[in-house]
């Protein structure tokens, strides 16, 4: 994947300023920001690869476990394409993370072949 044409893109991780970390984009615990998100539910996909991405460490404390709404503005303004992805999705529903999950399997195993 290669980033969006920018010449310093978020490539260096974990200096002091520009830390990234996993943002699990549908939160383990999602309160009242995710009504439509059963718990059991949220427990169960909160913690897969297909509803985590890469983004800057003051950016994810910013978000937190807000609504998908609110986290859409800052995942798609990434310079990391699969987490920009993320944010051009209108709802971010098991569906989604599933769908994702099945594309980032079939992206592993094109840059990671066993042969």
């Amino acid at each position: 994947m290669k980033a969006k044409g920018i010449a310093q893109p978020e490539l260096v991780p974990n200096e002091e300023e520009e830390e990234i970390n996993l943002e699990h984009v549908l939160p383990d615990q999602p309160e009242a920001n995710w009504p439509e998100i059963d718990p059991e539910l949220a427990a169960a996909y909160s913690n897969r690869i297909g509803n985590m991405v890469l983004l800057q460490a003051k950016k994810n404390s910013t978000i937190g476990n807000a609504s998908f709404a609110d986290k859409r503005k800052v995942l798609a303004a990434s310079t990391y394409l699969l987490t920009a992805e993320v944010g051009d999705c209108p709802t971010w529903t098991v569906m989604e993370i599933q769908k994702r999950q099945k594309r980032l399997a079939e992206y592993a195993v094109e840059t990671w072949p066993l042969d």
